[in-house]
Formats: C-alpha cells, structure tokens, sequence
C-alpha cells in the first residue's frame, strides 16, 4: 500500500524543489541600499505621517510626487514583484491587540493578507525574524524585512503543494490512480504555476480553495449529502476571500448539483451552498462589507485597470494566449498535450468532462476577456486542465499496445521541456539580478549631476536604482524631457506592449510607437542593453515585447540611452 504512494511523495518533492529554487528572488538586501546613498528620515518621517502611502495607488500623480522621490528609499524594502510590498503594506494597517484588522485596501480582500500574515506570524513566533513598527530598523537592515517576505513566500509554496496533492487525489477519484499521478506530475512542472508560487500573490491560495471546493462537489455527485454542499461552499467562499474571481468556483457545485440530481431539482441545497459561499466570504473578509463604498471604488479601480469586458481586444486574446502558453506559460509539448486532451473530452462528452470543464471554461473565459498579458487570471484552470491531459495521456499511450519504452520516452520529453522551461526562468532568478548590475553600470559609467530620464518615476519591480543625491531624475513626456536637457534616458520593456497578434499581421512593430521612435532617433544612441533571456529552442533571441508580469519581473530589458548633442554631460 505505502509503495502506491511513492510517485505522490516524489512529485511532491519535486514540486516543493521548483518552488523553494530561486525563492530568494527580488528580496531586499544591503547591496541595493548602498545604492541610493544617504537616507532623508525627516522626508520620510514626514511623508509616513501624512498618511497617503496608505492608499498611494489611488492618489493623482501630483499628489504623491514627494512620495515617488523618495521612492528610492522606499526601494530598499520592495521586492521586485509590486504585489508582495502592497500585501505586506496591507498587513502594516492591521493592529491586533486593537482588534483591527482592516487592511483598508481591498484590490484583493482581507483574507488574502490574512493568510500570508499567518505565515509572517508564525515565523515571528519561531524567532527567525522580528516584527517591529519601526519602518527605519527595516530600512537600515534590509535583509531582516526579506525573512518577512520569505515567510509569506513559503506560506504560497505550501498551497501550492496541497494544490498538486488535490489533483492527484482527484484524478485518481474520477479516473484511476494513474490518472492521478500524471495529472499531478504535469501541473508541478508547469512554469506558470511554479513561476507564481514563488511571489505573495493570491493566484495559487485561490487556486487551492477552487480545488478544494472541486474536490467536496465530487461527493455531491456521489452521496448528494448537505454537508458536502456546505463543505464546498466554504471552500468556494475561502477562494473568493483570496481573490475576487473565486467567486467562479461556484460553478463547479452548480454543475456537481445538476449531475448528482440529474436537473435543478432539490434546489434548496444548492441555495444552502449559494448562502454558506458568501458567509464564508464575509466572514473572513468582513471589512468590504462595512466599508462598502470603498469597496465599490477599489473593484471598479481593479476592472479599469485590467480592462475587463472589452471585447475589442477579444480576437488578440484567443490568439494571443495559446501562443504565450505555448511560448512559455505552459511549455510547448505540455501545451499540445493540453490541447489535444481539451478534444478528446469533448469527444467523450461524458458526465467527468463536463464536471472538469466547469472547473476550467469560468477562468479561462475570464482571462480572454482582461487585457493582454493576464495570464494568471487563468491559473485556476490548470489544475483542471492537467486532469484532462493526464486521463488523455493514459487512455492514448499506457492503454495502447506499444512498449513501455516508447511509454516513458513520450513522458520524458514532456516533462522534461516542461521542467528545463521552468528550471531556466528559475535559474536567471536565482543566479542574475539584472536591476543591481544595471543599477550599478549607472553608478560606475554616468557622471555624478548628469540628467536622467524615463517616462515614469522609477520603481525597482521596473526600473533599475538609482541614486537621487547623485543624479537628476527626470520622469514624463520625452518631448518635455527634452526641453528639460536630459543627459540620459532609460528605456524598459515595462512601457512595451504585449505580443498583438492583430497588430503583428498588419506590420505594426511589437513594442510600442514611443519605443519604436527612441530607437531610431537621430537625438539618441544606445550605449548599453541589459537583458537576460532563457535560450531555449531559440525562441527568445531578442525580446521585442513584454511578458506576462510573472516572467518579465524574472527577465526585464532596461536600455540606456545617450543624448546626441555638446552639451551632454559627459
């Protein structure tokens, strides 16, 4: 009995290796204080006490410019993935031992921060790092605040082991134990899922409730009892808790329901399930209830800035996904796998398929209709989606009459470009750090008091460091920049676009026009490029667009540009 459970233990170990390599990614460090030179603590002292960092992501531009010039100092604590410092300045707000636990953000609701703080508080207990109140302690030893972010990044690593524990025991229940661990073994290795485990965000916590949720509406089907509808709803709820589209896993109890009572018949447990997800959503994450109106302005912030709903990028989404998927988020061979086993359910058309695509058609439509590079937004969906390919690899090649050779060759170069797509995102995580070495070439090459330019103030997730007390920074229009007499300009691929595909079949280049037209300016020359891409099969030997969020904070592009004119400082 014990033997049958070695593959799981196996791929459990492998999952939990692809997570922790690289872990350490973006995480605060001396090496990047030492950068930004001597600290200004009365202007932070100030800026902190006035209260706007609070909610900085809604203010106007003209209202956080002292903010954003002190965004250097502030760089010493972010990590190079936006979302972890705005979890963590979430945590900041609450103050238990007042019994508030408002997060007074609510972009992703409470329960999110709620668990990631479970895992910083639990470090804290455990004395391997210190929770203070005083922001200065932190930016004077940087590296004590990475063990905060490392606490809350092993809390995302843990979810995602439940998260491939629960396909496996699904696949198994639905279909055989082979079933279970293939479809188990295609989602550990998938770069998207393990790329993601790696930061605080709630796509993998949502995915492990959606799964879970999933894993109790099986017994719906099977045993048709109350409880498993409360059970799945709780879970339902939970996901919502971690991220709003959580919500969709209500799909799979309704569909769970249709099946076990052969129609909407009975149709007070499904209300029971309905009320129980909501409960649990509120429960958890009361605060949006109480502060309704911000809620309202945060979500209706949130569609606005993915866009949700505008159907006139639609054709560049149905294009545009299968091919980054197939480019990089779910690795060429595993994606034709994916592919050609989403065919043979449909061919198969039974009860099983139809349960699995109630987990998969919600996210999957959510994510075609938010603007491009929203991959994430889909992640739940792979769980469902490695079922699918495990139950089509087993019926098309272990129950076919070839040798068991010919069995493991095809198993082993799936997983194998799978695992070297993510192993090589991981390897640049763990052994480059592009923003330091170009942040340095800053420092070593462009003369103290020279000019600088860029579009936006500078962040570290997107921008390399820079020293305010040693350069002038200058961010907007390059036009008024060049009425200012910038010096430099720094040019990074976070302003580019994504890959269009309407765009790209009508000859529009792929990054954008304002890229395109520094480029080929006669007022600039390129004195230096920092890029790192993983050079697999040659798909990437030069990048000419943006990535999802996830890779392109593990492989940003920065070029730096030199003004063509006298009077340049030199």
């Amino acid at each position: 009995m014990l033997i049958k459970k070695i593959p799981i233990v196996l791929i459990l170990f492998l999952s939990l290796f692809l997570n922790l390599y690289g872990i350490r990614f973006g995480l605060p460090s001396k090496k990047r204080a030492r950068i930004v030179g001597k600290m200004p603590e009365e202007r932070i002292k100030k800026v902190l006490a006035e209260g706007k960092w609070q909610r900085s992501e809604f203010i106007a531009p003209a209202e956080k410019k002292e903010i954003a010039e002190l965004t250097a100092y502030f760089d010493i604590l972010r990590s190079y993935h936006p979302d972890e410092e705005y979890t963590l300045k979430n945590l900041s707000h609450i103050h238990p031992r007042r019994f508030d636990f408002d997060t007074k953000n609510y972009i992703y609701p409470p329960f999110f921060a709620y668990q990631i703080g479970f895992g910083i508080l639990l470090d804290s207990l455990c004395h391997f790092s210190p929770l203070k109140q005083d922001i200065f302690f932190y930016l004077k030893n940087p590296e004590q605040f990475a063990k905060i972010y490392l606490a809350g990044r092993y809390i995302v690593v843990l979810f995602a082991l439940l998260t491939i524990l629960f396909v496996y025991l699904i696949g198994k229940r639905i279909y055989n134990e082979r079933v279970g661990i293939l479809s188990s073994l295609f989602l550990a290795v998938t770069p998207l899922f393990v790329i993601q485990s790696h930061y605080i965000k709630p796509d993998i916590p949502l995915a492990f409730w959606v799964i879970l949720s999933f894993y109790f509406a099986l017994s719906i089907i099977e045993t048709k009892r109350l409880k498993y509808y409360i059970f799945s709803g709780v879970a339902a709820g939970l996901a919502m808790g971690s991220k709003y589209p959580g919500i969709l896993a209500i799909f799979p109890i309704i569909v769970a329901h249709f099946i076990g009572q052969r129609g909407l018949k009975k149709i007070r447990p499904l209300l029971v399930a309905g009320f129980v997800t909501i409960f649990s959503f509120f429960l958890t994450s009361p605060y949006p209830l109480i502060h309704f109106s911000r809620l309202r302005h945060d979500l209706f912030w949130t569609a606005g800035a993915v866009d949700i709903f505008s159907f006139c990028h639609l054709f560049d989404s149905l294009v545009y996904y299968p091919i980054t998927m197939f480019l990089y988020a779910i690795s060429p061979f595993l994606f034709l796998l994916i592919f050609a086993s989403i065919f043979f359910a449909l061919r198969l058309h039974t009860s099983k398929e139809f349960f699995l695509f109630s987990g998969i058609l919600p996210f999957i439509f959510l994510m075609l209709s938010v603007k491009l590079g929203s991959e994430t937004y889909g992640l739940p969906a792979y769980p469902f989606l490695a079922i699918l390919a495990g139950n089509f690899f087993d019926i098309s090649i272990f129950k076919r009459k070839i040798s068991i050779f010919t069995k493991l060759i095809l198993l082993f170069t799936i997983i194998t470009v799978a695992f070297g797509y993510t192993f090589s995102f991981e390897r640049i995580a763990k052994d480059s750090d592009i923003r330091m070495e170009a942040s340095y070439w800053i420092e070593e090459n462009i003369p103290k008091g020279a000019k600088i330019g860029m579009d936006r103030y500078p962040v570290i997730y997107r921008m390399p460091s820079i020293n305010p007390n040693k350069y002038v920074i200058k961010a907007g229009n390059i036009k008024e920049l060049l009425d200012e007499g910038i010096d430099y300009y720094i040019l990074i691929s976070d302003s580019w676009g994504f890959f269009e595909p309407l765009s790209f079949f009508t000859g529009k280049p792929l990054v954008n026009d304002s890229t395109v037209s520094l480029l080929s300016s006669k007022d600039f020359r390129i004195i230096k490029r920092f890029e790192i891409i993983p050079p697999l099969l040659g798909i990437f030997p030069q990048k000419r667009f943006q990535l999802c969020g996830s890779f392109e904070f593990i492989t940003p592009t920065f070029i730096i540009l030199k003004l063509k004119r006298e009077n340049a400082a030199e």
